[in-house]
């Protein structure tokens, strides 16, 4: 040996050593996992709608392929739909974060056993919670109830009591801005805010302004019955006009509530999405896979 090739061979520097990840695609090796036997669970749908929850047991340095060929056994059991044609499964969805995950990385996972993997994506969860659903319908049948007894003891003094009310918001919308308008309105519709006596000589045609301030008490009857034949000419105008508002405010709710419902996607068809866009990666990697092992032989 040379003295030129000993200072070469001094000078060499030895390799990095290769990752976990790095022996695992070249074949030297296996990511470290588990050293002890674990369950895998995987959600998978069947084919009559239900979901079920496939229970498969992993064991140390257990091959990604071997992996995903128990998977397929074990789902086709159930009936289940699976991903693709071929029953290859290259990685699953975590419920929890609804991220893909390969098989090699599951495998590589100590937290693996305390998930929930499945062959489609989770949907996210609907707003509408099944218990206040339930609490709802409760308060409403408490509330219920609590009304019958209520209206079979104390049903007269309720009637009475729900009448005079509804008497009194109806004055306070309709007769008193009525009262109002015709004793402060305009000339067309009112008095322009005038004085009693003046008022009854205009109405009457008969008498001064002292003639009816000595007889103030038959101008107080002349001008009531005015005023309230005035409040039940008005008071039909008033609720046609309460209704056409309340007419036009439902229409619009409903216009509003149908345009929501429309733009609403369809859950089923959300699902058939997801299955489809997943059965085209998978077979993309598949085909990916195959062009690569067919350029290494």
């Amino acid at each position: 040996m040379t003295a030129h090739e000993r200072n070469d061979r001094a000078l060499r520097i030895p390799p990095p050593p290769l990752l976990p990840e790095e022996q695992l695609a070249r074949g030297q090796g296996h990511l470290p996992g588990p050293t002890h036997p674990w369950i895998m669970n995987v959600r998978c749908q069947t084919r009559s709608g239900a979901l079920a929850v496939v229970r498969v047991q992993v064991y140390p340095n257990m091959t990604d392929e071997n992996l995903g060929h128990c998977i397929v056994q074990a789902v086709s059991s159930y009936d289940a739909l699976l991903p693709t044609e071929h029953n290859n499964i290259v990685g699953l969805f975590g419920e929890r974060d609804s991220v893909f995950y390969s098989l090699q990385r599951i495998l590589s996972n100590p937290e693996s056993e305390q998930q929930i993997f499945s062959l489609h994506r989770p949907l996210p969860k609907e707003d509408k919670d099944d218990d206040s659903w339930h609490l709802v319908t409760l308060a409403y049948i408490v509330f219920g109830v609590t009304l019958a007894v209520a209206s079979y003891h104390y049903g007269e003094l309720i009637w009475s009591f729900s009448s005079g009310l509804m008497v009194s918001i109806f004055q306070q919308l309709f007769d008193i801005p009525i009262r109002e308008l015709y004793r402060h309105g305009p000339y067309l519709i009112g008095w322009e805010n005038l004085d009693l006596p003046t008022i009854c000589s205009r109405i009457t045609y008969h008498g001064d302004r002292e003639f009816w301030r000595r007889n103030l008490e038959e101008c107080h009857a002349i001008y009531g019955a005015k005023e309230e034949a005035f409040v039940r000419v008005c008071r039909p105008i008033m609720y046609v006009l309460l209704f056409a508002v309340l007419f036009l405010v439902i229409r619009h709710l409903v216009a509003v509530y149908g345009e929501s419902k429309r733009d609403r996607t369809d859950r089923a068809v959300v699902e058939t999405y997801h299955a489809f866009q997943n059965m085209i990666r998978v077979i993309t990697r598949s085909m990916d896979r195959q062009q690569g092992g067919g350029r290494r032989h």
